[in-house]
């Protein structure tokens, strides 16, 4: 025999309590404990008056001879819903991984991440919140045509929404529109602001579209009743999907090395790094995916990457800031692998120098020019230097020689990059020696294409002060010789001399 009690709420005492709220719907959670027992046949089974068919009425003389069996939570129509939307999905995407791609309040696109084997689809959910204002709703699909094949299936099953699907294709794509009607006469029961699933999508890659592994991406975006929302010219959101023809336990990219010099930020010239993204298969067979895989810079002020995920540079747009692990990852489907990368930049100010800061007319020497003879005045060399540094995770400054008191000569970097403010006082030749022109004040900087402003500078003065050649030297050169040695105090230094022999051994010479 199996006894049914009702409980209404945690202790089922409502003695006392007036009907209007003793029966008021509230918000709580009711329960039937499940008991039975054992007695005797029953002979009579003819229904009493009031007795419903089919029940007998439980005659147990005291709780002591029923065994409980369960308890059953009676739920709301809400949480039925819910849950009958929550199993759909679960059908759709089939408890794998997923990644969450919302379109805009209402939409919400889940899809598995993959990478997926070929011959097995790929389940994307799409989800409606039925709380939008128009009449109608439009979701988009559009995929580059030729890459894989979809099957759209309706799965919302209630009143809310009619559901539409529509297939077309434009020269380059493959699209697939939703078309989500409200019922405006049907009186909505359930909660607006909950997701609904309306379709599941089955995406799966051609075989003939790829080699070892492709990734694709689709183009998500919504309208409302004639009404473009957020839409974008390359849509409101893009969802990646990607396929592989092996399974892959890992990807790792590699570079031939681990640091970028960023001299892009003197030169205005990229200065770029290849790398090769590899799969590595439970076997241990390793292949490229280079042309598969997403990827991205964690901070594009620091090192970028290229749209095809091939090179990592700096073109000089850079905030100036080095890295000491700068990370660019790089995805395919749910599988990433990372580089970390010294990034080093040159220190702003530049320290610009020259021999002689102060350029004097020299006594007795003249030029001839079209305009006659003017004076000459002397000429200086130039001088660059900067530090290049990083900062470390601590946002410690660190020096690429190891020191501050280091310098790298930069001189040839930005020898395109020299300017005199007022070319009429000096000027540039064509080896950047400075001259002096006229008498006055001016100033040498040297610019950037990329920043605003100048990286470094200094002040020029041209006086008309003589002066007078004290000596001239000549020195004669039969030869060069060359040494190189490293530093005994420091392993990024090597030193170079060059020294010019002055012994005449050949007739002529």
């Amino acid at each position: 025999m199996l006894s049914i009690r009702y409980h209404p709420g945690d202790d089922g005492d409502t003695k006392g309590v007036h009907w209007r709220f003793r029966y008021q719907r509230v918000a709580m959670t009711t329960h039937i404990h499940l008991y039975y027992s054992s007695s005797d046949t029953v002979a009579d089974l003819r229904l009493t008056p009031g007795q419903v068919p089919g029940c007998v009425v439980d005659r147990a003389e005291s709780q002591r001879q029923l065994f409980h069996i369960k308890t059953v939570t009676l739920k709301e129509e809400e949480e039925e819903r819910e849950q009958t939307s929550t199993k759909e999905e679960e059908t759709c995407l089939n408890w794998k991984e997923e990644k969450e791609l919302s379109l805009d309040p209402h939409v919400m696109i889940r899809y598995h991440r993959g990478p997926v084997l070929i011959g097995q689809p790929i389940k994307v959910s799409v989800n409606l919140r039925t709380n939008f204002s128009s009449e109608f709703a439009v979701i988009r699909l559009k995929i580059k045509k030729g890459l894989v094949s979809m099957v759209a299936q309706r799965t919302l099953t209630s009143d809310l929404l009619a559901v539409t699907l529509e297939r077309s294709r434009d020269s380059k794509h493959d699209i697939v529109s939703i078309f989500c009607h409200k019922h405006s006469t049907v009186k909505h029961t359930h909660d607006p602001t909950l997701l609904q699933q309306v379709v599941c999508l089955s995406v799966e890659g051609l075989r003939q579209s790829f080699g070892v592994a492709m990734t694709v991406s689709a183009h998500w975006w919504v309208e409302y009743s004639r009404r473009i929302h957020s839409l974008s010219p390359h849509g409101a959101a893009v969802s990646i999907f990607s396929f592989a023809d092996r399974h892959i336990f890992s990807i790792a990219p590699i570079t031939e090395s681990n640091t970028i010099i960023n001299t892009a930020i003197l030169t205005n010239q990229p200065v770029s790094l290849p790398v090769i993204v590899l799969a590595i298969n439970l076997d241990g067979k390793v292949s490229d995916v280079t042309s598969a895989v997403t990827c991205h810079s964690t901070n594009e002020n620091t090192v970028k990457v290229s749209s095809d995920c091939s090179t990592l540079f700096v073109d000089g747009s850079e905030s100036g800031l080095g890295d000491t692990c700068a990370e660019v990852e790089f995805l395919l489907g749910a599988l990433r692998g990372s580089l970390c990368l010294e990034v080093w930049a040159p220190s702003v100010p530049l320290r610009v120098s020259l021999a002689d800061s102060i350029l004097n007319v020299i006594d007795g020497w003249k030029n001839f020019t079209e305009e006659g003879c003017v004076p000459v005045y002397q000429r200086s060399s130039i001088q660059v230097l900067t530090r290049f540094t990083a900062q470390d995770s601590h946002g410690r400054t660190t020096y690429l020689l190891g020191s501050s008191d280091w310098f790298v000569d930069v001189t040839e970097l930005v020898r395109n990059w020299l300017r005199v403010e007022d070319p009429r006082v000096a000027s540039l030749d064509s080896n950047n020696n400075l001259i002096g022109l006229r008498p006055g004040k001016t100033s040498l900087h040297v610019i950037s294409e990329q920043w605003d402003g100048m990286l470094g500078g200094c002040d020029i003065t041209v006086t008309s002060e003589p002066v007078t050649p004290g000596d001239l030297s000549v020195q004669v050169v039969s030869g060069i010789g060359m040494s190189v040695a490293d530093s005994p105090t420091h392993p990024s230094i090597v030193t170079t001399t060059v020294t010019a022999f002055n012994i005449l051994y050949n007739h002529h010479q």
